[in-house]
């Protein structure tokens, strides 16, 4: 008997995807609003099991890494939050190089028209960052991609 991620969770996300990342079609990478880190330390984040909070009193960016497989192509990407006002961006770091913004809008908004799709592990990482105001909450991202 196999075991599926996918029925396990009840959602294709990165745990489902990368199993088999061969398969061809169109494949989703998914991440909880908790697992978005505070750009600095010192600041205080709320977190629960599916979201994080900004608490500091002014707007700050909160972000995420995120697994695509290499060589699939981004197709589009969201950041879903409690203020559609808040601005996301997906970026493309470059191993002791310069950050590209791929995808950017307003939470709760999917953007398609990435810069650049084309996964490039070898070179670079991928990340989400969405900026809170305060008492503001980011709920998650999800990079829609194909094989």
């Amino acid at each position: 008997m196999s075991f599926n991620w996918g029925n396990l969770f009840g959602q294709r996300d990165v745990r489902e995807t990368n199993a088999n990342p061969t398969t061809s079609g169109t494949k989703y990478a998914s991440v909880a609003g908790s697992q978005f880190q505070n750009v600095f330390e010192s600041e205080y984040h709320a977190r629960n099991a599916h979201s994080i909070q900004n608490k500091t009193g002014t707007a700050r960016a909160v972000y995420c890494n995120i697994q695509i497989p290499d060589g699939a192509t981004i197709i589009a990407a969201r950041v879903s939050g409690s203020d559609s006002t808040n601005t996301w961006k997906l970026q493309r770091y470059e191993f002791g190089g310069a950050i590209t913004t791929i995808a950017t809008t307003t939470a709760n908004t999917e953007d398609t028209s990435i810069l650049d799709g084309t996964v490039d592990n070898a070179t670079y990482v991928y990340v989400l960052e969405i900026t809170l105001g305060d008492d503001d909450s980011c709920y998650g991202g999800r990079v829609t991609y194909t094989i």
